[in-house]
């Protein structure tokens, strides 16, 4: 069963993802993500107008469907990361 996750996303590999140059997150596999998995990233506003108290975002957002996943353990990767492939469906803002 798939399941949607809101996450944050810091600028640099926000935009790299927004202009389709990285089409894979790597992160913490602290949810369990899974093949079929949405993702809803979330761009914070970019450092200088960074303010730490509300973690504000810019508003613009990408969604994504998770197409391949490699979880830690695996390849050398240390757990507890995860690679992920995705599929971006939509960008907003």
């Amino acid at each position: 069963m798939s399941a949607t996750h809101s996450l944050k996303c810091h600028p640099a590999a926000f935009q790299a993802l927004w202009d389709g140059l990285k089409p894979y997150k790597v992160r913490h596999n602290d949810r369990g993500f899974e093949v079929g998995d949405t993702l809803i990233l979330s761009e914070l506003t970019p450092p200088g107008e960074w303010e730490p108290v509300s973690e504000t975002c810019t508003g613009r957002t990408v969604t994504a469907r998770v197409t391949y996943i490699m979880k830690g353990g695996e390849w050398g990767l240390n757990p507890p990361l995860c690679v992920m492939g995705l599929e971006v469906l939509a960008r907003k803002g």
